[in-house]
């Protein structure tokens, strides 16, 4: 790994922008929430409460807590959509101010195939000035996902320039949950972005059309919207609720 590629792997965690969640307007989506209760949960570094965190997330509010505040933990959140006690677990590692437990954390998630979570604890613990025996042990993590990455890099590049229509998408957003960090993962999150440069506009009007259409109580053309959003412009952000949504029959 060249230190250009390491000064880009290790950028800080506070880097990150604002995680927002995009979700539909709740009056399209009544089991999602029906029968939810409120868990209590503070986060053990600043009492933030973390039941509010998620509902933030889920109603795509800002939010304010410093290390919720990352597309890491976006997606740990929208994705993965963890009990409390493993929200309030995850963010007392990721806040952690000891080089020495986040390297550990790095250590345990990787080996668990955690690998977005372990290069977050790794930028982290960088910016924190560790010593050189964590920093070693750091740097073994980064090339530990950075290999992964660059593997599976090379497989989806060459299903983008062969495959047509959206057979890939799928497997290949699993791909970008745990490598979108990685330089190894440089080149294909290059050419999904300007694909999703593409998609996104045409993606953008029909959700709205959908929306409308839902609004006016004409269901299956909203639906229909869904679908041919789905088929079409499946590089857009909007991708994976869509999916869920038509899924779900809504």
């Amino acid at each position: 790994m060249t230190e250009q590629d390491r000064s880009s792997f290790y950028s800080p965690l506070s880097a990150f922008v604002p995680a927002f969640a995009a979700v539909p307007p709740l009056r399209f989506q009544p089991k999602r929430f029906r029968g939810r209760h409120a868990v209590a949960g503070e986060c053990a570094k600043c009492g933030h409460d973390l039941q509010a965190t998620r509902k933030a997330l889920e109603l795509s509010l800002p939010l304010h807590h410093p290390i919720a505040s990352s597309i890491a933990f976006e997606t740990f959140i929208i994705e993965s959509r963890p009990p409390i006690g493993q929200v309030i677990r995850w963010l007392e590692a990721m806040s952690s101010e000891d080089p020495v437990k986040l390297a550990e954390f790095a250590e345990q998630r990787a080996k668990a195939g955690g690998y977005r979570d372990a290069l977050a604890a790794v930028n982290r613990a960088i910016s924190l000035n560790p010593t050189e025996a964590v920093r070693r042990r750091l740097d073994a993590v980064g090339r530990q996902v950075d290999v992964k990455a660059a593997a599976g890099a090379k497989v989806f590049l060459a299903r983008m320039g062969k495959e047509g229509g959206r057979s890939w998408i799928d497997e290949f957003l699993a791909y970008r949950d745990e490598f979108e960090f990685a330089p190894g993962a440089g080149e294909v999150m290059k050419r999904l972005n300007a694909l999703r440069a593409e998609h996104e506009g045409p993606a953008t009007r029909l959700m709205g059309e959908a929306r409308e259409a839902f609004g006016a109580g004409r269901r299956e053309e909203g639906l229909a919207k869904y679908r041919e959003m789905l088929e079409k412009y499946y590089a857009a952000s909007g991708y994976r609720n869509v999916k869920r949504w038509v899924e779900g029959g809504k």
